[in-house]
């Protein structure tokens, strides 16, 4: 019970945690963007400023940190990166006729 109930909490807080991901990815983007383009000695405060700026995302907001599991169960293992799901639950998705042109050769 406590596993399910850990398997649970994990799956809100990699959901919270993609969705911050998705939305500071456009930011992120930019400001890198900012500072390879800044080359000149004479823009040197802006540099300090952007590198401020993308210094306060850290580490832990990238692409890079996110664990690779599956939305709906949480497990770790095999997970096709095209669902976002296990196998267990891509052929139970598949059997249901919700992802049209697999069949039971293709999984």
């Amino acid at each position: 019970m406590k596993r399910l109930k850990r398997l649970k909490t994990w799956i809100i807080k990699d959901n919270i945690s993609r969705k911050n991901y998705y939305n500071r990815e456009i930011n992120k983007l930019i400001l890198k963007s900012l500072l390879s383009n800044n080359q000149n000695n004479s823009q040197n405060i802006s540099r300090i400023y952007w590198t401020h700026l993308f210094n306060k995302y850290g580490k832990y907001s990238s692409l890079g940190y996110q664990r690779k599991g599956c939305q709906f169960s949480g497990t770790g293992r095999s997970v096709f990166t095209q669902f976002k799901g296990s196998r267990h639950h891509v052929k139970h998705l598949a059997v249901s006729g919700f992802l049209p042109g697999m069949r039971k050769a293709s999984f």
